[in-house]
């Protein structure tokens, strides 16, 4: 089902949010203890704050290039089509809690450690900024690429996608640090 028409997404309100979970998150790299930081709570989540921060940043990371690589234009693009799934997580802007298994090329390494973690996010963040400066561009882009799960998505809806799994795996690190 083609929601390209439908499901409208405003790449500067998605960037804006993204910037804020930016700031937030990154934060922790200098305010948690090693402790909270590194140990899982296993009743919230198998994965660590840490585990969950690298998942994020390096999805993300992915998700900014695609939607870059749309802006660009000068890929052979396929015609957006999200899924079911896609389509439910943009629109209510939230994934459900069901055990969902990252891509394997998205899971921590077992060895991460906090000048690991910071430079994933500092990565990251370089691709925020190239979508930051390109804005325009995303909103005009018309091609799709695919997503693993959700179907293939516009160059706005790569930003929406990283925004909405941002707040997903955000809640679980929010969940884990009360847990403790």
């Amino acid at each position: 089902m083609s929601t390209s028409e439908s499901l409208a997404v405003d790449p500067a309100t998605e960037l804006e949010a993204l910037e804020t979970f930016y700031d937030d998150t990154g934060a922790y790299l200098d305010e948690l203890a090693d402790d909270a930081l590194f140990e899982p709570v296993p009743t919230v989540s198998e994965w660590s704050p840490a585990q969950h921060l690298y998942h994020i940043w390096r999805a993300n990371a992915s998700m900014l290039k695609a939607a870059n690589v749309l802006a660009d234009g000068r890929i052979e693009t396929q015609t957006p089509d999200l899924s079911e799934d896609g389509e439910q997580a943009l629109r209510e802007g939230s994934i459900p809690r069901r055990g969902a298994e990252a891509p394997n090329n998205m899971h921590p390494p077992d060895d991460l450690d906090r000048d690991g973690l910071r430079e994933t996010w500092t990565r990251s963040c370089g691709k925020l900024d190239d979508v930051a400066s390109r804005v325009d561009a995303i909103a005009d882009a018309d091609g799709g690429l695919p997503h693993p799960f959700w179907g293939t998505l516009t160059a706005a809806e790569w930003l929406r996608a990283a925004h909405v799994h941002s707040n997903h795996h955000s809640t679980i690190v929010t969940d884990i640090l009360a847990g403790r």
